[in-house]
């Protein structure tokens, strides 16, 4: 990303920490796994034809919302 002050993964991200149940250790890796995969997807995106933000915005999208992957985590 390129400091896009609308890219909407930090707080996203921030999200999820508040509403994930798990212990620490699984909190962590989840995150990690969640914002490698956020990222990559967003990367990905701009080749077919989308800004950086677009792109966040989507990937953002078709992830799921906070509440949604805490529950099925």
């Amino acid at each position: 990303m390129n400091g896009d002050t609308t890219d909407p993964i930090e707080p996203y991200l921030d999200e999820l920490l508040l509403q994930i149940r798990l212990p620490p250790r699984d909190t962590r890796r989840l995150m990690a796994e969640i914002e490698a995969h956020l990222l990559e997807s967003a990367a990905c995106l701009p080749e077919l034809g989308r800004s950086d933000s677009e792109a966040a915005r989507e990937a953002v999208r078709r992830i799921g919302t906070p509440g949604e992957v805490a529950a099925a985590a």
